[in-house]
């Protein structure tokens, strides 16, 4: 299968790309900055998910997108907080809808049940609902992953 991942540079992406890897997937990483992790069977794409273009391509002929891309200190940042969570998962989500991907696979957080977690907790809900309507309306299967601490 070829999965796309945003957010695998990091310290939980990384370690999820390895186990897909092992598994016999075909992984492409897509992150702001280079993995130091990235390993020989593994791709690497330096980029944005705000970037329409690079996702649009990216995740052409992909059978499932990972989005684990995220933003450190949400509550100090909140425009940026929504522009990466919010509008970066809608733009991911579109880009599957036209490429057919089969499967959407979203890492949240438990906050969306209460609540603490400010601008996290908000931009991790909107997501959810998002990802909810595109599944509703386009069909896009999905699965979220509600994480706690790590």
């Amino acid at each position: 299968m070829k999965i796309v991942f945003f957010g695998g540079s990091g310290f939980l992406g990384s370690h999820v790309c390895d186990k897909l890897s092992d598994a016999g997937h075909d992984v492409t990483i897509v992150d702001l900055r280079p993995s130091p992790y990235l390993r020989p069977d593994q791709k690497m794409v330096t980029g944005s998910l705000l970037d329409e273009d690079l996702v649009n391509t990216v995740v052409s002929g992909a059978d499932a997108v990972f989005d684990l891309a995220d933003i450190g200190e949400s509550n100090q940042k909140p425009v940026e907080t929504a522009r990466i969570n919010v509008l970066g998962n809608v733009i991911l989500l579109e880009a599957c809808r036209k490429a057919g991907v089969k499967r959407y696979v979203f890492a949240s957080t438990l906050y969306v049940y209460g609540k603490s977690g400010g601008f996290y907790r908000c931009s991790k809900q909107a997501c959810e609902l998002y990802i909810e309507n595109y599944h509703d309306m386009f069909g896009l299967e999905y699965t979220i992953l509600r994480y706690g601490s790590l």
